[in-house]
């Protein structure tokens, strides 16, 4: 064999050396590739399921609040209706006081009339 021929195998031999690191370079980078898509994909991940939480909790809170003010609601719609049977209550008496006061003064206008009457004669 020549010089030439063994240069030529060293240098094939060079070039599949080289072939073989690049190759496992390239792997290498692939897998550290993967593992930083698969951290920054757990962190969106979790950050989402953090913010669904959050907005779980709030729509809670949402929610009691909603069902406080139909209690409130409810409570003063009672509290209303009672207010208005003791209106009508209340109306009532005073249209009996007022009939009352108003026979009362009927009769003092015919007493008056029928003292006035027996003085003139």
């Amino acid at each position: 064999m020549t010089i030439a021929n063994w240069l030529s195998l060293g240098a094939l031999a060079v070039a599949l050396f080289m072939a073989v690191i690049n190759t496992t370079n390239t792997k290498k980078s692939q897998k550290k590739e993967e593992r930083e898509d698969t951290e920054k994909s757990t962190e969106r991940t979790t950050g989402i399921m953090i913010a669904l939480e959050n907005i779980k909790n709030q729509l809670t809170r949402i929610e009691n609040e909603i069902n406080t003010v139909k209690q409130d609601n409810r409570e003063n719609h009672d509290k209303l209706l009672i207010m208005e049977q003791s209106q009508k209550s209340e109306h009532k008496r005073l249209d009996a006081h007022e009939q009352r006061l108003n026979n009362i003064e009927r009769q003092l206008r015919i007493d008056h009339y029928r003292d006035v009457d027996t003085e003139g004669e």
